[in-house]
């Protein structure tokens, strides 16, 4: 496995990483004004180039598709829309869990309700994952919901019983209920 270094930054939509593989002198870097593009995934592809591999094709990102379409009207329809192309038509699209985190904390502070609307999205998609219900449990919490954020971080711990901030976080809440 080669080293890799990554610094990433963002400023509004901006989005900018770097990726060094010092062994082989490459320095990558992707700019994106599109929030929450698939950086990773782009850079999985740059280096498939690179070092000869076939690119995989890929899939449309869900995360990106609900980016477009943020108006709180919109999201209910659009989230039962993708449930089912994760029923239906799960290998055409990228339904991928680190994405749509991302997105859900970038929507946190401009529109919680909505951002918790992705959250729990995550935990149906993927119930086993600690770190999609801590997620879910923090924009509960940021919306005031507190009771059902208790609930969301015992499952991210139960998942998780190594999750240390999840379990401080758990603590505070019950102290101030």
């Amino acid at each position: 496995m080669k080293k890799i270094r990554t610094h990433e930054g963002f400023l509004m939509a901006w989005h900018t990483r770097f990726y060094q593989i010092p062994d082989e002198q490459y320095l990558i870097v992707i700019l994106s004004n599109a929030g929450n593009a698939p950086l990773e995934k782009m850079f999985k592809g740059i280096t498939d180039i690179l070092y000869n591999r076939q690119p995989a094709n890929m899939k449309p990102l869900v995360a990106f598709e609900l980016s477009k379409n943020m108006e709180p009207v919109k999201m209910d329809y659009l989230l039962e829309k993708f449930r089912t192309r994760y029923k239906t038509e799960k290998n055409k699209w990228d339904f991928d869990e680190a994405e749509f985190n991302k997105l859900g904390y970038a929507t946190l502070l401009k529109d919680t309700a909505t951002a918790v609307k992705v959250f729990g999205f995550i935990t149906e998609l993927y119930p086993n994952s600690f770190n999609a219900w801590d997620s879910y449990a923090e924009g509960l919490v940021a919306l005031g919901k507190t009771q059902e954020a208790i609930k969301a971080y015992e499952k991210s711990i139960e998942l998780n019983p190594n999750h240390k901030a999840g379990k401080e976080a758990l603590q505070k809440l019950k102290e101030n209920k």
